[in-house]
């Protein structure tokens, strides 16, 4: 469990600070798609290297039980780093920022809920929600409509739930969709 929160912790982190980099324009989509390359090389370097105790060590702080190594930490790079291609940054920055809130803390909060807790499949809806009101109370940070943050924020969340695809992938996507459309 404390393994998970520091995952989720680290996501909720590199998200916030990738998504308001874009958004505060310290670099623009090449600069920052180049430092998530040397991020996930220096990632897979580290996992590839000779010193088995490095690798086990970072294995043990990142790895969930996936059938390959670090997974979703490529999938995150990679889902953040389409919707900075695929969008303005503007746009694609908020749904950066919605998508590491709300991945995160539905993840948090839904692990340490009871199990009974009311759920869809794997996924708490009080999670969702709760997330879906933090998401929104960020967004309304960089956004002046109340009811804009907060439909944005709870499409986030419902696809969050429903998406058979990971959602490292499609949430930062649908994010920048969304903040392009609005």
């Amino acid at each position: 469990m404390v393994k998970e929160l520091l995952r989720q912790f680290a996501h909720l982190l590199v998200g916030l600070i990738a998504g308001l980099g874009l958004y505060l324009e310290f670099f623009d989509y090449k600069t920052f798609i180049v430092i998530l390359v040397c991020v996930a090389l220096a990632s897979a370097i580290i996992f590839f290297a000779h010193h088995k105790g490095m690798r086990k060590y970072v294995l043990t702080l990142v790895q969930r039980e996936e059938k390959i190594p670090l997974q979703g930490v490529l999938t995150f790079f990679f889902g953040i780093t389409l919707a900075a291609v695929l969008f303005e940054s503007s746009a694609s920055s908020l749904g950066i920022i919605a998508f590491s809130i709300i991945d995160s803390l539905a993840t948090i909060v839904g692990v340490n809920l009871p199990t009974k807790a009311l759920r869809i499949g794997r996924k708490s809806v009080i999670a969702s929600f709760i997330a879906s009101l933090a998401s929104t109370a960020v967004l309304l940070i960089f956004l002046d409509n109340f009811f804009i943050a907060l439909a944005a924020s709870i499409t986030l969340s419902i696809v969050e739930m429903f998406t058979p695809l990971d959602d490292n992938i499609v949430l930062p996507v649908v994010g920048g969709l969304l903040f392009s459309i609005i």
